[in-house]
């Protein structure tokens, strides 16, 4: 039982920046991930930059994550992080991360992005030909709030023929 704890307590002491916590590098500082698994928890004080080193092999998971909103953090990514070679993100809420995976292309190593939130400012360079799904904010009339106000006002001026 002593070893077990003593195994726990040697885990514990990692716990602050553990295996998996990368430390941030400050402002226009450069985020090199060496471990697989790692996530750089970033704070910001007035926005801020941060580049992500391109990966040196394949198949390292690592994210990037805004932790403490003082302005946008912008990431650079280098050698890009989707087929277009885009470099650039902006995170702009606490709680905006992303999620890449290292993949050899050709001879080198680059990152995909894998999962990201969804207020997180990825630009798109895709365009899409399916129409426009876009909705209406115009106020509705349906459904018809109209009566029909016709009546008969029509007399029968035939004589009755009621016998008794």
């Amino acid at each position: 039982m002593s070893a077990h704890r003593t195994l726990k307590d040697m885990y514990r002491a990692f716990e602050p920046t553990g295996p998996g916590n990368l430390q941030d590098p400050g402002s226009a500082g450069t985020i090199t991930v060496d471990m697989y698994g790692q996530i750089c928890s970033v704070n910001t004080t007035g926005g801020g930059t941060r580049t992500l080193a391109q990966p040196d092999r394949p198949g390292i998971i690592a994210t990037v994550s805004l932790d403490t909103d003082g302005g946008d953090l912008t990431l650079t990514v280098t050698g890009g992080y989707n087929q277009d070679a885009d470099t650039v993100m902006t995170f702009a809420d606490a709680g905006d991360f992303v999620t890449f995976m290292s993949l050899k292309i050709g001879s080198s190593y680059y990152w995909r992005v894998l999962a990201s939130a969804e207020e997180l400012v990825i630009p798109s360079t895709s365009t899409s030909s399916s129409p426009s799904a876009s909705v209406s904010t115009s106020p509705s009339a349906s459904p018809s709030a109209s009566k029909s106000a016709s009546k008969s006002a029509s007399k029968s001026t035939s004589p009755s023929s009621s016998s008794s």
